[in-house]
């Protein structure tokens, strides 16, 4: 069966097991919110997923009301929080060391209410319980020492006896760590976490949910964010350690780093491209590419680049570098007079020409790059 078909099936029966889970099959569906769940079959550089295209009346839009309608309790610090393209599943991880699956559509569609203690702490419209599905511990594991040598055996030495019973050195205690970080693939094929200790487990989600099938180990210093590049081939780590590492996903390996820090890094964001970014920007000009030419026909689709990315750190440093230059070397965006440090995050406008940056003294400030 064709990659397409097969992932269609996946998505139409997972619909309908969560819509019997919340009790009562939704009467909304996902195109009267905006969404798109349809699944593209994997490609060389494509993305597997590609980002709904923005509707006819967004332009004209002025306002917003965003009036909030579901809450996932957490008994812990929630300290990462990422989703699916499509909205399916999202993904939370706390202080507790146990990271969450939350069906989107059943929460905000079905049935599960709130307890009265619950909805005493929420707004009036929050009456609505996150439907969780699964959970699994985010667990430091060790590093494996190589197996030891035994050494070979004299001429005319005697057979070990087979039924002696050779003691095997007992197996540590796998330690829970915090998820300071969360980056989950498109389809929710596998899914990357931040540990304590530096490393970046590696889970698959779909099949043998939670299981852990490689770490990547580097930082040195808890892993505070965590990015998918769009094909998804590669991903980008932030740390408590002041440095970012660009990794290869089929090696495991880091290809390049990112230092100029002089804090913990707070935030990272793959700048977007589209038609209007592309033939308007000067300063930062993105080549085209395979992933770039398969919506070169398309006005409202925005896709991210793989070369340009912003980077924050706590002490209010704002970074754009373009991994393209040999010297690496990043444009510096200056803080502005009379203005706190601390940026704890920050994001590209829609068409990739202005930066969004939030402070901790709860003010937001634009800046161009033009």
């Amino acid at each position: 069966m064709e990659a397409d078909s097969d992932d269609e099936i996946y998505s139409r029966d997972s619909q309908q097991s969560s819509d019997a889970e919340a009790g009562d099959p939704s009467p909304y569906s996902e195109e009267e919110y905006g969404l798109d769940e349809t699944l593209q079959p994997f490609g060389n550089a494509t993305p597997s997923i590609l980002p709904p295209s923005r509707k006819s009346f967004v332009d004209d839009c002025k306002t917003y009301d965003i009036v909030p309608l579901v809450a996932a309790i957490h008994a812990c610090h929630i300290h990462s929080l990422d989703a699916t393209k499509n909205m399916r599943w999202v993904f939370t991880g706390g202080e507790d060391g146990f990271i969450r699956k939350y069906d989107f559509f059943s929460s905000m569609c079905g049935k599960t209410l709130l307890t009265q203690n619950q909805k005493h702490t929420q707004v009036e419209s929050v009456q609505k319980a996150g439907v969780i599905l699964s959970y699994w511990e985010n667990e430091e594991i060790p590093i494996t020492p190589p197996a030891a040598v035994k050494p070979e055996k004299p001429d005319g030495a005697a057979e070990e006896d087979a039924t002696q019973n050779v003691e095997e050195p007992p197996l540590p205690d796998l330690k829970m760590s915090p998820v300071y970080s969360i980056a989950v693939q498109s389809e929710a094929v596998w899914l990357l976490s931040g540990l304590e200790s530096g490393a970046i487990n590696l889970f698959t989600v779909r099949h043998e949910e939670g299981r852990c099938h490689h770490v990547m180990r580097k930082h040195k210093s808890p892993v505070s964010v965590l990015k998918i590049t769009s094909d998804e081939t590669n991903f980008v780590s932030g740390s408590w350690d002041k440095t970012i590492l660009h990794w290869d996903l089929n090696t495991g390996q880091v290809v390049r780093e990112y230092s100029g820090h002089s804090s913990q890094i707070s935030s990272i964001s793959f700048r977007p491209i589209t038609q209007s970014s592309s033939s308007s920007q000067t300063s930062i000009q993105s080549s085209p590419t395979s992933l770039e030419t398969v919506f070169e026909e398309s006005d409202n689709t925005i896709i991210n680049s793989r070369d340009i990315l912003l980077t924050t750190s706590i002490d209010g440093n704002c970074f754009v570098w373009d991994k393209r230059s040999a010297n690496l070397i990043p444009r510096k965006l200056s803080i502005p007079e009379k203005t706190p440090p601390w940026c704890l995050s920050a994001c590209w406008s829609a068409d990739g020409n202005k930066i969004y940056c939030g402070r901790r003294n709860g003010t937001g400030e634009l800046l161009s790059l033009l």
